[in-house]
């Protein structure tokens, strides 16, 4: 359950202090996507193409969460994480497989890597 839990935190921020941004965020700025470039450093292109990958998927998570009714600084509910596990996890495996296409192996480990800090950065919250 703490995994889903997390899985559910995560959806909320892909971007906030050095890896993930807040929930109530709508879009990326620039400066948290060069941050997340510089940490899987991409090129000029990979950057061009991963933005909007990043964006959508945020935005696409904020959506789903909105519509649970779950806020941000709020303990979800049960009901609600089990409300949004089968849409958030759908969304987290199809902005990866679209990250794929334009990272390296290397650059997505380090990705993964990224979004687990953010997952336990946000389990630490809630604990």
């Amino acid at each position: 359950m703490k995994k889903f839990a997390c899985t559910i935190i995560l959806a909320a921020s892909l971007l906030a202090g050095s890896a993930i941004a807040p929930a109530a965020a709508q879009t990326l700025n620039n400066p948290e996507i060069e941050k997340i470039a510089e940490q899987l450093n991409l090129t000029e292109e990979q950057k061009t193409k991963a933005e909007p990958i990043i964006t959508e998927g945020v935005q696409e998570r904020v959506s789903i969460l909105k519509s649970a009714g779950i806020k941000r600084g709020t303990k979800p509910s049960i009901r609600q994480m089990l409300k949004v596990r089968s849409p958030i996890r759908n969304s987290l495996e199809n902005t990866e497989a679209r990250l794929s296409t334009v990272l390296n192996s290397g650059q997505m480990a380090r990705y993964r890597e990224i979004v687990d800090a953010a997952r336990k950065k946000m389990r630490a919250e809630f604990n």
